[in-house]
């Protein structure tokens, strides 16, 4: 049972480190986000929109490295006008091997980096339909456990918005649906040998762990075991619109349930990965 108590507010200031506007597939733009982001009396804010060369969708793939840095600049500049701090950031997949497909001099500008498994590489043969394909969650599995091993400073949504694209290519699902689905797979191939290698490996590593809002993932036993190896957590809401914007309380709470160390400040970033 998740603790509704409210002793983080003394304590710590509120923070969103996942949120996305127009330059990616957000719905909203800079301004909007960031008055967003007052109303909902957000201290710390992080613009965090999709940049990948490699991701399956074209509108993500065709983003260009200036054009990420002109989207930075105009992210700082829009922020002078706001009683909050505000990091530039990107949502990335990275390689197999935990590597960033971003250059040295656009990692540098980064301020925030979440790392998330948007696709796998993976040639097999996938039926729409068939979820339990034990060979793909196997490579996600290795893929996720590079990710926490690898660069970037947040492992995002790590048990839930899975790969399930192309297992649901031509099927009418919905949102709820999917998230039914991304569980059932959860519980049958995120077992506990694994979260204990994904623990070692975020704990080595130093990366922070996603809580995250939007889908309250991840399970409540497996932040605890996170908790228990010194692995940190970060706050976010994963919004796509203005309306989803600074919808973090829930991550206080639960990681004050399960012990867990919440970052809440844009010096936490400093001198990570």
């Amino acid at each position: 049972m998740v603790s509704h108590g409210c002793c983080w507010r003394k304590t710590m200031r509120k923070a969103d480190f996942h949120t996305h506007t127009t330059f990616s597939d957000g719905h909203n733009s800079i301004h909007e986000v960031l008055e967003a982001a007052a109303r909902a009396s957000i201290e710390v804010l992080a613009i965090t929109d999709h940049f990948d060369p490699n991701d399956y969708r074209p509108a993500i793939a065709g983003l260009t490295e200036p054009a990420l840095l002109d989207h930075f600049r105009a992210i700082r500049e829009a922020a002078r006008n706001y009683d909050l701090q505000v990091l530039c950031g990107v949502e990335t997949t990275p390689l197999p091997d935990g590597s960033l497909a971003l250059s040295p001099g656009a990692i540098t500008q980064c301020e925030v980096i979440i790392t998330s498994c948007h696709y796998l590489p993976y040639d097999g043969e996938l039926k729409p339909g068939e979820f339990f394909n034990d060979r793909y969650w196997s490579v996600y599995k290795e893929c996720m456990l590079a990710m926490a091993d690898g660069a970037g400073h947040i492992l995002g949504h790590c048990e839930d918005y899975l790969p399930i694209e192309r297992l649901i290519h031509g099927l009418a699902t919905t949102y709820t649906q999917r998230r039914t689905i991304c569980l059932e797979i959860v519980n049958r191939y995120l077992d506990r040998p694994y979260i204990e290698k994904l623990a070692a490996n975020l704990s080595r590593s130093g990366k922070m762990c996603e809580l995250h809002c939007a889908t309250q993932t991840p399970r409540e036993w497996v932040a605890r075991l996170l908790a228990t190896k010194g692995v940190r957590f970060s706050p976010g809401s994963d919004a796509h619109a203005a309306d989803q914007v600074g919808k973090t309380e829930w991550a206080y709470h639960f990681a004050d349930s399960v012990n867990g160390n919440l970052c809440s400040e844009k010096k936490d970033f400093y001198g990570q990965r």
